[in-house]
């Protein structure tokens, strides 16, 4: 099979990634997933790994911990989830000199997406066949295609981010030498559970008895304790972002203090400060890491001023200032609206809106409201997102003013780019399926930006 012929076929698998709602427990089915790994000889065990979850940062910390081992000049593999422009993009090793859509450079090639799929495909017909769990599904074939990469490629460690949750997660086989667990919010409360602590119940699922965890900074008391007693329950050492990790920001660097080690001044060149608390964890992780690893401090400092992680407060136009980010819950919606306003303090926001129709719309959009002097409602052409009309409607009912729709998104992008003023910044949000269709736009010239 060509590429072509290949991501055909693997769109045959059923994509959860494209359905607002399905009953958690019964489609993401470990004991399928663990009957898949064994035909192809348990490609997970054939090479360490670091497990990240979490609701808000898991993507930044695993990018960043793969860029700090990059350059301390290790093969690292990365898989993540989902992805902007390209398949390839879940992907990535640190030692390929490789062209894709985004410009990572180091990604999968179609070639060896198809040379491999090629090859396991009597494989994976037979097992769908013969399977009484049922056919896997599309995240399950990529996570094996992720793994069989990494053996193929002999990597020293890959860096794996939970795709959904954690306990049930078809990644949640690998044998990990270390975990973290990012900030845990409300999100995908119809699958993960309607509170808190149910959805940090599915995310503790990751832990590993005597594996080392680090814990980044958390919002609420409860989840701290439900892993505290998780960690106890398993003899795990736990590291914990604000307790026995010290750590200390201002709005541009930050410092942690681990195991009578000091890591001072660090900075970064991700905007937004909240991605310091997430890079404490990945910092926390690469110190565990020493133990079997030649990282250095400079290296770490390094790393963390050259991550390239688009979709994520990312400026495409300066003129007018046009940002992207991929946040979709109300936790991350708000985060964002206070950076942006702290930021850009002189400067209305135009919050250009999609929301998928499993999130809390009402409750982004209430968020929204507080920072965006103007907030208009769009759609693509995707399966999860609502249509504008509907958030139109959530708006209505909640009795807010200054807001709009435009469906036609590519026509309100080419108004957006002829803006000729200096007063305001246009926000792209709310879906990384909008963010991506975005970038798409930006990157391959469909309009004519200055």
């Amino acid at each position: 099979m060509d590429y072509k012929e290949v991501i055909s076929y693997l769109n045959s698998f059923f994509d959860l990634e494209n359905i607002s709602h399905y009953d958690y427990s019964r489609e993401l089915n470990l004991d399928r997933m663990r009957d898949l790994l064994v035909v192809f000889d348990n490609p997970q065990n054939q090479f360490k790994s670091v497990h990240v979850a979490g609701s808000k940062g898991k993507g930044t910390v695993a990018v960043s911990l793969y860029q700090i081992l990059k350059e301390c000049g290790y093969n690292a593999g990365l898989y993540t989830s989902p992805h902007l422009l390209s398949f390839r993009e879940r992907i990535r090793v640190s030692s390929n000199v490789t062209k894709d859509p985004l410009g990572f450079g180091d990604t999968i090639t179609e070639e060896e997406i198809a040379e491999i799929i090629s090859q396991i495909k009597p494989s994976l017909e037979d097992f769908s066949s013969k399977s009484r769990w049922g056919k896997p599904t599309f995240f399950e074939v990529y996570t094996l295609l992720a793994f069989l990469y990494f053996v193929r490629e002999k990597i020293d460690l890959a860096i794996i981010e939970v795709g959904l949750g954690g306990r049930l997660d078809a990644t949640n086989l690998i044998n990990p030498i270390a975990t973290a667990i990012t900030k845990i919010v409300f999100e995908h409360t119809d699958k993960l559970g309607d509170t808190i602590l149910k959805i940090a119940k599915e995310k503790t699922g990751i832990l590993k008895k005597g594996v080392s965890c680090v814990l980044g900074v958390q919002k609420w008391e409860e989840v701290e304790t439900i892993v505290k007693d998780k960690a106890k329950d398993i003899s795990l050492p736990l590291f914990i972002v604000g307790e026995n990790i010290e750590f200390m920001k201002d709005r541009s660097s930050f410092s942690i203090k681990i195991d009578d080690h000091m890591y001072q001044d660090l900075k970064t060149n991700l905007m937004g400060s909240f991605q310091l608390e997430n890079l404490a964890v990945t910092v926390a992780l690469s110190h565990l890491l020493k133990k079997e690893f030649s990282i250095s401090d400079e290296k770490i400092k390094s790393a963390l001023l050259n991550i390239y992680w688009p979709g994520r407060m990312q400026i495409v136009k300066k003129n007018p200032c046009i940002i992207l980010d991929a946040a979709h819950t109300t936790e991350s919606i708000s985060i964002l609206g206070k950076e942006l306003k702290d930021r850009f303090k002189n400067k209305d926001i135009t919050t250009i809106l999609a929301i998928s129709k499993d999130k809390d719309r009402e409750g982004i959009i209430k968020e929204a409201v507080l920072f965006s002097k103007e907030i208009i409602f769009t759609h693509i052409d995707n399966p999860r997102l609502s249509e504008s009309e509907e958030l139109l409607l959530i708006a209505e009912k909640l009795s807010l003013d200054c807001f709009s729709q435009e469906h036609n998104f590519m026509g309100l992008i080419n108004r957006v780019c002829e803006y000729d003023k200096d007063d305001k910044i246009f926000l792209i949000t709310g879906s990384i399926f909008l963010v991506s269709r975005a970038l798409e736009v930006f990157k391959y010239g469909l309009l004519q930006v200055r």
